[in-house]
Formats: C-alpha cells, structure tokens, sequence
C-alpha cells in the first residue's frame, strides 16, 4: 500500500521560509501531488478526446456537416491512431483521481490500476456522490455500472499493451464519461489542498 512519501527538500527550499509548513504537512503535499499528476494525465485526454471526435450529422445542414468532416479528414491525414494514447491516459487519469480520493480519507491507497476495486474502495461522501453522479448523466443502475467497471477496470493496462493482445481492443461512451465525472469531482477539491496565500495571489 502507498502511504506517501517521505519529505526531501530540493536545494532551494533550503532558504524557503515555507519549508517547515512542507515538512509538517507531507500529507497535503502527496495530495496536491496526486491531482497535479491527474490533472495532467486528464488535459492529455480531453485534447486527444476533442482531436479525435468526429463531427455528427445532426439533422441540420447537410453541406456544413460535409464541410466539417472534411476539415476533420484533413485535420487527421498522417496522423497516427491515437485510441491506445487516449485510452491509457483516460484510465490513468481516473485511477489518480479514485486513489486522490481513497489517500484524502484513508491516508493510503492500494497500489492497482483495477478501476473497478479502486471504485469500490472509495469511503463516503465519496462513493456515493459518485454512484449517483454516474446513475444520473451515464444513464446507469447498480447492475449495468458493475458490469461496465468490470469491462473498464484494466483498460490501462489493455491500452498500453494492445500489442501484446490477440483481440481487438475498444471502449464505450461510458469509459469517457466516467473518466470525466471522476476526474472533474477530484480536481473540484485541489484549491482545498492549496496553501491559503496560494489561492489569495491567483484571485
């Protein structure tokens, strides 16, 4: 189980007048670290996401929408398949979020990229705010959400090995959607784990 780091100052902190607060408050710290990985894994995503999403006729104007898809073929000439890339970052994105989640409370998390146990593991408010969040904008019940963690739940490592698989490999609408929902509630709690003065020099 991961239970933080030990604190060990860069040669610059070493004149900060904050480094004591650092080396009280190794907890904050492994905290606001965790987001500021997530953060980064989950901005990857979403640009991959925009890039790669094709535009859908929906109903209207017919000569813009093949206009559209159009620009999107152009856009994507010489570019590689990105589905591994969006994917395997997706899924870590979401497993840094559940496991923000599991350290806030528990002060440790098990060190898995299941996201199905790393979901289950979740201690409340947590969960349930997530379970209702996911029942409401993914159209989902009990049933259907366990079935679908259970087909997202190693989806990192399936990405980043795809080569390795004798299957094809793919995800659904729900895979998004579960990442951002995760995501976007964890990183909603990252001005909490700032120092006061922090947040007081950004407004």
């Amino acid at each position: 189980r991961f239970t933080g780091t030990s604190f060990r100052p860069m040669p610059q902190c070493s004149s900060c007048e904050r480094l004591t607060q650092c080396q009280e408050n190794q907890f904050f710290v492994t905290l606001d670290n965790i987001l500021f990985d997530c953060k980064g894994f989950y901005h990857v995503f979403k640009r991959i996401e925009e890039f790669d999403n094709p535009p859908l006729f929906d109903g209207g104007d017919i000569e813009a929408h093949i206009e559209e898809a159009n620009l999107y073929e152009e856009r994507h000439r010489n570019v590689p398949c990105l589905l591994m890339a969006e994917a395997a970052n997706g899924a870590l994105a979401a497993e840094l979020a559940l496991k923000y989640l599991i350290f806030r409370e528990n002060q440790s998390f098990d060190c898995i990229h299941n996201l199905k146990e790393l979901f289950y593991q979740l201690p409340e408010p947590h969960k349930t705010v997530l379970t209702d969040r996911i029942y409401t904008e993914l159209c989902q019940a009990a049933w259907s959400l366990d079935k679908n963690l259970q087909q997202i739940s190693d989806i990192f490592e399936h990405a980043r090995y795809s080569f390795s698989r004798n299957t094809g490999f793919g995800f659904t609408n729900f895979f998004t959607g579960f990442v951002h929902i995760v995501c976007d509630y964890a990183l909603s709690f990252s001005c909490e784990n700032s120092d006061p003065a922090d947040t007081e020099e950004e407004q």
